[in-house]
Protein backbone atom coordinates (compact mmCIF):
# COMPACT_ATOMS: atom_id res chain seq x y z
CA UNK A 1 0.00 0.00 0.00
CA UNK A 2 0.95 3.68 -0.58
CA UNK A 3 0.97 5.76 2.98
CA UNK A 4 1.39 9.72 2.98
CA UNK A 5 4.16 10.78 5.00
CA UNK A 6 4.53 9.68 8.29
CA UNK A 7 6.54 10.16 11.34
CA UNK A 8 7.89 7.56 13.41
CA UNK A 9 9.59 7.85 16.74
CA UNK A 10 11.61 5.18 18.97
CA UNK A 11 12.05 5.86 22.57
CA UNK A 12 14.42 3.11 24.34
CA UNK A 13 16.48 2.69 27.32
CA UNK A 14 17.32 -1.01 26.59
CA UNK A 15 19.77 0.66 23.47
CA UNK A 16 23.55 0.21 24.86
CA UNK A 17 26.28 0.90 22.19
CA UNK A 18 27.77 -2.77 23.50
CA UNK A 19 24.10 -3.92 23.13
CA UNK A 20 23.46 -7.27 20.52
CA UNK A 21 19.65 -7.56 19.37
CA UNK A 22 18.35 -4.06 20.15
CA UNK A 23 21.04 -2.20 19.12
CA UNK A 24 21.17 -4.23 15.86
CA UNK A 25 17.36 -3.34 15.27
CA UNK A 26 17.42 0.14 16.08
CA UNK A 27 20.27 0.80 13.77
CA UNK A 28 18.76 -1.11 10.78
CA UNK A 29 16.01 0.60 11.35
CA UNK A 30 18.12 4.45 10.50
CA UNK A 31 19.66 2.73 7.84
CA UNK A 32 16.43 1.96 6.25
CA UNK A 33 14.69 5.18 6.91
CA UNK A 34 17.67 7.34 5.39
CA UNK A 35 17.29 4.92 1.98
CA UNK A 36 13.52 6.37 1.78
CA UNK A 37 11.87 9.70 1.40
CA UNK A 38 8.14 8.91 2.25
CA UNK A 39 8.55 8.83 6.06
CA UNK A 40 10.83 10.58 8.85
CA UNK A 41 12.14 8.65 11.62
CA UNK A 42 13.54 9.98 15.39
CA UNK A 43 15.36 7.47 18.30
CA UNK A 44 15.24 8.71 21.39
CA UNK A 45 17.77 7.00 23.94
CA UNK A 46 19.44 8.39 26.95
CA UNK A 47 23.71 8.24 26.35
CA UNK A 48 26.51 9.56 28.48
CA UNK A 49 25.44 13.52 27.19
CA UNK A 50 22.80 15.29 25.48
CA UNK A 51 23.07 15.54 21.24
CA UNK A 52 20.58 16.01 18.92
CA UNK A 53 22.18 14.34 15.41
CA UNK A 54 21.28 14.61 11.72
CA UNK A 55 22.49 11.19 10.52
CA UNK A 56 20.70 11.42 7.62
CA UNK A 57 17.79 14.12 6.08
CA UNK A 58 15.00 12.23 7.51
CA UNK A 59 16.51 10.44 10.38
CA UNK A 60 17.41 12.06 13.62
CA UNK A 61 18.90 10.78 16.58
CA UNK A 62 18.22 12.19 20.12
CA UNK A 63 20.57 11.70 22.86
CA UNK A 64 19.18 12.34 26.67
CA UNK A 65 21.33 12.58 29.35
CA UNK A 66 21.28 9.08 31.36
CA UNK A 67 22.94 7.56 34.51
CA UNK A 68 25.24 4.31 34.01
CA UNK A 69 23.24 1.31 34.67
CA UNK A 70 26.31 -1.44 34.08
CA UNK A 71 27.07 -2.56 30.97
CA UNK A 72 27.29 0.02 28.83
CA UNK A 73 23.41 0.93 29.91
CA UNK A 74 21.87 4.11 30.98
CA UNK A 75 18.66 5.41 32.31
CA UNK A 76 17.68 9.12 31.53
CA UNK A 77 18.38 11.32 34.51
CA UNK A 78 15.27 13.61 33.68
CA UNK A 79 11.90 11.93 32.38
CA UNK A 80 10.31 15.32 31.24
CA UNK A 81 13.01 15.87 28.71
CA UNK A 82 12.14 12.41 27.44
CA UNK A 83 8.28 13.75 27.22
CA UNK A 84 8.96 17.09 26.13
CA UNK A 85 10.71 15.79 23.21
CA UNK A 86 7.43 13.60 22.19
CA UNK A 87 5.77 16.60 22.70
CA UNK A 88 7.95 18.58 20.10
CA UNK A 89 8.28 15.77 17.94
CA UNK A 90 4.20 14.77 18.02
CA UNK A 91 5.10 11.61 16.00
CA UNK A 92 2.66 9.70 14.01
CA UNK A 93 3.90 6.30 15.72
CA UNK A 94 5.24 6.08 19.03
CA UNK A 95 7.14 2.64 19.44
CA UNK A 96 8.49 2.19 22.95
CA UNK A 97 11.40 -0.68 23.97
CA UNK A 98 11.17 -1.04 27.51
CA UNK A 99 8.44 -1.53 30.29
CA UNK A 100 9.62 0.57 32.84
CA UNK A 101 10.57 3.76 31.30
CA UNK A 102 9.82 4.84 27.74
CA UNK A 103 7.08 2.41 27.86
CA UNK A 104 4.61 4.60 30.63
CA UNK A 105 6.40 7.96 29.52
CA UNK A 106 4.48 6.41 25.81
CA UNK A 107 1.37 6.13 27.13
CA UNK A 108 1.23 9.45 28.98
CA UNK A 109 1.94 10.99 25.71
CA UNK A 110 -0.70 9.28 24.19
CA UNK A 111 -2.81 10.69 26.93
CA UNK A 112 -1.92 14.07 26.11
CA UNK A 113 -2.74 13.76 22.49
CA UNK A 114 1.06 13.73 21.44
CA UNK A 115 0.95 10.74 18.89
CA UNK A 116 -1.67 8.73 17.17
CA UNK A 117 -0.50 5.82 17.97
CA UNK A 118 1.96 4.36 21.24
CA UNK A 119 3.01 0.45 20.73
CA UNK A 120 5.47 -1.84 23.01
CA UNK A 121 7.91 -4.15 21.22
CA UNK A 122 8.01 -7.06 23.55
CA UNK A 123 11.49 -7.62 23.80
CA UNK A 124 11.61 -10.19 26.16
CA UNK A 125 9.28 -11.42 29.05
CA UNK A 126 10.80 -9.95 32.36
CA UNK A 127 9.11 -12.09 34.92
CA UNK A 128 9.83 -15.19 32.98
CA UNK A 129 13.80 -14.45 32.76
CA UNK A 130 14.63 -12.49 35.33
CA UNK A 131 11.90 -12.95 38.21
CA UNK A 132 11.07 -16.40 38.22
CA UNK A 133 14.99 -17.70 38.83
CA UNK A 134 14.93 -15.34 41.92
CA UNK A 135 12.25 -17.21 42.92
CA UNK A 136 13.63 -20.88 42.36
CA UNK A 137 17.17 -19.99 43.62
CA UNK A 138 16.29 -18.28 46.60
CA UNK A 139 14.98 -18.72 50.60
CA UNK A 140 11.27 -17.80 51.38
CA UNK A 141 9.72 -19.69 47.75
CA UNK A 142 6.36 -19.30 48.65
CA UNK A 143 6.52 -15.35 49.57
CA UNK A 144 9.04 -14.83 46.53
CA UNK A 145 6.17 -16.89 44.29
CA UNK A 146 3.28 -14.57 45.34
CA UNK A 147 5.24 -11.27 44.97
CA UNK A 148 6.26 -12.79 41.29
CA UNK A 149 2.25 -13.30 40.87
CA UNK A 150 1.90 -9.99 41.60
CA UNK A 151 4.47 -8.33 39.58
CA UNK A 152 3.34 -10.28 36.42
CA UNK A 153 -0.51 -9.50 37.00
CA UNK A 154 0.59 -5.61 37.27
CA UNK A 155 3.40 -6.03 34.42
CA UNK A 156 0.59 -7.57 31.73
CA UNK A 157 -2.30 -5.54 32.48
CA UNK A 158 0.12 -2.34 32.18
CA UNK A 159 0.90 -4.15 28.62
CA UNK A 160 -3.06 -4.19 27.68
CA UNK A 161 -2.41 -0.23 27.78
CA UNK A 162 -0.75 -0.11 24.49
CA UNK A 163 -2.81 0.43 20.97
CA UNK A 164 -0.84 -2.72 20.04
CA UNK A 165 2.12 -5.10 21.15
CA UNK A 166 4.60 -5.87 18.57
CA UNK A 167 5.86 -9.28 18.76
CA UNK A 168 8.95 -10.67 16.54
CA UNK A 169 7.64 -14.51 16.64
CA UNK A 170 4.39 -16.34 16.95
CA UNK A 171 6.44 -17.68 20.40
CA UNK A 172 5.94 -14.33 21.50
CA UNK A 173 2.09 -13.49 20.18
CA UNK A 174 1.23 -16.71 21.76
CA UNK A 175 2.61 -15.67 25.17
CA UNK A 176 0.92 -12.29 25.07
CA UNK A 177 -2.08 -13.75 24.02
CA UNK A 178 -2.36 -16.28 27.19
CA UNK A 179 -2.02 -13.28 29.35
CA UNK A 180 -5.03 -11.59 27.58
CA UNK A 181 -3.65 -9.14 25.25
CA UNK A 182 -5.32 -9.46 22.10
CA UNK A 183 -3.34 -6.34 20.17
CA UNK A 184 -0.52 -7.69 18.87
CA UNK A 185 1.27 -7.07 15.61
CA UNK A 186 4.11 -9.83 14.75
CA UNK A 187 6.53 -8.13 13.07
CA UNK A 188 9.82 -10.80 12.44
CA UNK A 189 13.32 -9.71 12.44
CA UNK A 190 15.73 -10.17 9.28
CA UNK A 191 19.44 -10.69 8.49
CA UNK A 192 22.02 -8.46 7.59
CA UNK A 193 22.60 -9.07 3.85
CA UNK A 194 26.62 -9.64 4.59
CA UNK A 195 25.43 -12.93 6.25
CA UNK A 196 23.34 -13.98 3.08
CA UNK A 197 26.37 -13.23 0.68
CA UNK A 198 28.62 -15.96 3.23
CA UNK A 199 25.87 -18.16 3.45
CA UNK A 200 26.11 -18.68 -0.05
CA UNK A 201 29.49 -18.70 -0.49
CA UNK A 202 29.32 -22.02 1.68
CA UNK A 203 26.90 -23.27 -0.58
CA UNK A 204 27.84 -26.86 -2.72
CA UNK A 205 30.98 -26.97 0.09
CA UNK A 206 30.75 -30.44 1.18
CA UNK A 207 32.93 -31.23 3.80
CA UNK A 208 35.33 -34.47 4.12
CA UNK A 209 35.29 -33.78 8.03
CA UNK A 210 33.48 -33.14 11.15
CA UNK A 211 32.85 -29.38 11.90
CA UNK A 212 34.96 -28.33 14.66
CA UNK A 213 34.68 -24.79 14.61
CA UNK A 214 32.52 -23.18 17.20
CA UNK A 215 31.03 -19.78 18.01
CA UNK A 216 29.15 -18.46 21.12
CA UNK A 217 28.17 -14.79 19.96
CA UNK A 218 26.12 -13.17 23.02
CA UNK A 219 26.27 -11.54 26.47
CA UNK A 220 27.88 -13.07 28.70
CA UNK A 221 24.87 -13.78 31.36
CA UNK A 222 22.82 -16.24 32.73
CA UNK A 223 19.59 -15.54 30.76
CA UNK A 224 21.71 -16.47 27.44
CA UNK A 225 22.46 -19.83 29.00
CA UNK A 226 25.93 -19.06 29.68
CA UNK A 227 25.98 -21.50 32.32
CA UNK A 228 24.83 -24.69 30.06
CA UNK A 229 28.16 -23.20 27.97
CA UNK A 230 29.85 -22.85 30.37
CA UNK A 231 29.54 -26.79 31.87
CA UNK A 232 30.07 -27.91 28.56
CA UNK A 233 33.34 -26.08 27.43
CA UNK A 234 35.79 -28.44 29.40
CA UNK A 235 34.02 -31.69 28.38
CA UNK A 236 34.49 -30.15 24.54
CA UNK A 237 37.84 -29.71 25.18
CA UNK A 238 38.14 -33.39 26.39
CA UNK A 239 35.91 -35.06 23.84
CA UNK A 240 36.62 -33.46 20.76
CA UNK A 241 39.17 -31.68 18.70
CA UNK A 242 37.01 -28.25 18.67
CA UNK A 243 38.21 -24.87 18.64
CA UNK A 244 35.89 -22.18 20.81
CA UNK A 245 35.04 -18.88 20.13
CA UNK A 246 33.12 -17.11 22.47
CA UNK A 247 31.94 -13.33 21.73
CA UNK A 248 30.72 -11.19 23.97
CA UNK A 249 30.57 -9.02 27.30
CA UNK A 250 28.64 -10.07 30.52
CA UNK A 251 28.92 -10.47 34.02
CA UNK A 252 30.13 -14.15 33.18
CA UNK A 253 33.10 -13.10 31.55
CA UNK A 254 35.69 -13.87 34.77
CA UNK A 255 34.04 -17.27 35.07
CA UNK A 256 34.89 -18.24 31.08
CA UNK A 257 38.35 -16.57 31.34
CA UNK A 258 39.70 -18.97 33.25
CA UNK A 259 38.92 -21.64 29.19
CA UNK A 260 41.14 -19.21 27.60
CA UNK A 261 43.87 -20.58 25.99
CA UNK A 262 45.40 -22.40 22.50
CA UNK A 263 41.41 -23.75 21.28
CA UNK A 264 39.42 -21.23 23.52
CA UNK A 265 39.23 -17.73 22.17
CA UNK A 266 37.51 -14.83 24.24
CA UNK A 267 36.73 -11.95 21.75
CA UNK A 268 34.95 -9.26 24.27
CA UNK A 269 32.46 -7.22 22.28
CA UNK A 270 32.18 -7.09 18.42
CA UNK A 271 32.55 -3.18 17.58
CA UNK A 272 31.39 -3.93 13.65
CA UNK A 273 28.83 -5.79 11.88
CA UNK A 274 31.51 -6.65 9.46
CA UNK A 275 33.71 -8.25 11.78
CA UNK A 276 30.60 -9.92 13.82
CA UNK A 277 29.89 -11.38 9.87
CA UNK A 278 33.75 -12.57 9.03
CA UNK A 279 33.84 -14.67 12.75
CA UNK A 280 30.31 -16.57 11.32
CA UNK A 281 32.31 -17.21 7.95
CA UNK A 282 35.36 -18.54 10.27
CA UNK A 283 33.34 -21.46 12.04
CA UNK A 284 30.76 -23.74 11.28
CA UNK A 285 28.67 -23.98 14.04
CA UNK A 286 27.14 -21.54 16.51
CA UNK A 287 25.93 -22.19 19.78
CA UNK A 288 23.10 -20.55 20.87
CA UNK A 289 21.95 -21.43 24.54
CA UNK A 290 19.32 -19.05 25.49
CA UNK A 291 16.03 -19.92 26.43
CA UNK A 292 14.48 -16.78 26.62
CA UNK A 293 14.98 -15.58 23.23
CA UNK A 294 11.58 -13.59 22.19
CA UNK A 295 12.81 -14.39 18.29
CA UNK A 296 16.41 -15.79 18.06
CA UNK A 297 18.23 -13.22 16.09
CA UNK A 298 21.74 -14.57 16.64
CA UNK A 299 20.46 -18.38 15.29
CA UNK A 300 18.78 -16.54 12.05
CA UNK A 301 22.29 -14.84 11.10
CA UNK A 302 23.85 -18.23 12.10
CA UNK A 303 21.93 -19.84 9.68
CA UNK A 304 21.94 -17.25 6.78
CA UNK A 305 25.83 -17.80 6.70
CA UNK A 306 25.78 -21.30 6.65
CA UNK A 307 26.09 -22.28 9.90
CA UNK A 308 24.38 -25.41 12.01
CA UNK A 309 22.66 -23.76 15.32
CA UNK A 310 22.46 -25.67 18.53
CA UNK A 311 19.70 -24.04 20.33
CA UNK A 312 17.10 -24.80 23.49
CA UNK A 313 14.24 -25.79 23.00
CA UNK A 314 12.07 -23.08 24.41
CA UNK A 315 11.54 -19.19 23.14
CA UNK A 316 11.95 -18.05 19.99
CA UNK A 317 15.14 -20.23 18.54
CA UNK A 318 13.44 -23.13 19.13
CA UNK A 319 10.33 -21.68 16.89
CA UNK A 320 13.13 -20.79 14.48
CA UNK A 321 14.96 -23.93 13.84
CA UNK A 322 11.82 -25.87 14.26
CA UNK A 323 11.04 -25.02 10.74
CA UNK A 324 14.19 -27.26 9.55
CA UNK A 325 13.73 -30.98 8.99
CA UNK A 326 16.36 -32.28 11.08
CA UNK A 327 17.07 -29.20 13.65
CA UNK A 328 19.89 -29.44 16.37
CA UNK A 329 17.37 -28.93 19.49
CA UNK A 330 18.34 -29.87 22.92
CA UNK A 331 16.53 -29.95 26.35
CA UNK A 332 16.95 -26.17 27.56
CA UNK A 333 19.22 -25.66 31.07
CA UNK A 334 20.17 -29.55 30.33
CA UNK A 335 23.83 -30.02 30.07
CA UNK A 336 24.14 -33.35 28.89
CA UNK A 337 21.89 -33.04 26.19
CA UNK A 338 23.47 -29.96 24.93
CA UNK A 339 26.41 -32.11 24.55
CA UNK A 340 24.62 -34.60 22.63
CA UNK A 341 23.24 -32.34 20.05
CA UNK A 342 26.64 -30.19 19.86
CA UNK A 343 27.92 -33.94 19.14
CA UNK A 344 25.89 -34.58 16.38
CA UNK A 345 26.37 -31.22 14.92
CA UNK A 346 29.97 -31.59 14.62
CA UNK A 347 29.63 -35.03 13.26
CA UNK A 348 27.23 -34.28 10.68
CA UNK A 349 28.01 -35.33 7.08
CA UNK A 350 24.81 -33.85 4.67
CA UNK A 351 26.62 -30.52 5.72
CA UNK A 352 25.59 -29.68 2.36
CA UNK A 353 21.82 -30.00 2.61
CA UNK A 354 21.91 -28.37 6.05
CA UNK A 355 23.47 -25.18 4.63
CA UNK A 356 21.11 -25.17 2.07
CA UNK A 357 18.16 -25.63 4.06
CA UNK A 358 19.13 -23.42 6.57
CA UNK A 359 20.00 -21.00 4.08
CA UNK A 360 16.50 -20.95 2.41
CA UNK A 361 14.88 -20.82 6.29
CA UNK A 362 16.73 -17.80 6.33
CA UNK A 363 16.16 -16.31 3.07
CA UNK A 364 12.38 -16.84 4.15
CA UNK A 365 12.62 -13.97 7.03
CA UNK A 366 14.66 -12.03 4.63
CA UNK A 367 17.19 -9.35 5.05
CA UNK A 368 16.45 -6.69 7.20
CA UNK A 369 15.70 -4.11 5.47
CA UNK A 370 12.83 -6.22 4.30
CA UNK A 371 12.29 -6.79 8.11
CA UNK A 372 11.98 -3.27 8.55
CA UNK A 373 9.65 -2.29 5.26
CA UNK A 374 7.23 -4.65 6.66
CA UNK A 375 7.40 -3.33 9.89
CA UNK A 376 6.61 0.00 8.87
CA UNK A 377 3.52 -1.22 6.57
CA UNK A 378 2.10 -2.98 9.49
CA UNK A 379 2.05 0.07 11.13
CA UNK A 380 0.61 1.81 8.70
CA UNK A 381 -2.51 -0.49 7.62
CA UNK A 382 -2.67 -0.36 11.46
CA UNK A 383 -3.47 3.09 11.53
CA UNK A 384 -5.00 3.27 8.09
CA UNK A 385 -7.56 0.94 10.11
CA UNK A 386 -7.86 3.13 13.18
CA UNK A 387 -8.62 6.04 11.32
CA UNK A 388 -11.54 4.56 8.74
Amino acid sequence: MTASSLVFCDVSCLYAPTGGGIRTYHHSKMEWFAQQDTHDYVFVRPGPRAADERPARNVRLITIGGLPAGRGYRLPSNLSVVTSWIGRIKPDVLETGDPWFSGPLGLLAKRRGHTRLVSSFFHGDPIGTYVAPWVDRGRLRPLRSAAMRRMERWFFRVQRMYDVTVASSSWAAALLHDRGIDRVMRSPLGADAAFFTVGRQRRGLRRTGPRRRLLYAGRLQNDKGIAVLAASVPRLLRETDATITIAGVGPARDALERFAGPRVRLTGFVTSRAELVGLFAEHDILLAPGPHETFGLSALEGLAAGLAVVGPDLGGTDELLRQLPKPFIFRAHDVEDFLAKVHDAMAGQESVEGVEEGLGLAERYGTWEHAISNGVENYCRYLSRCTT
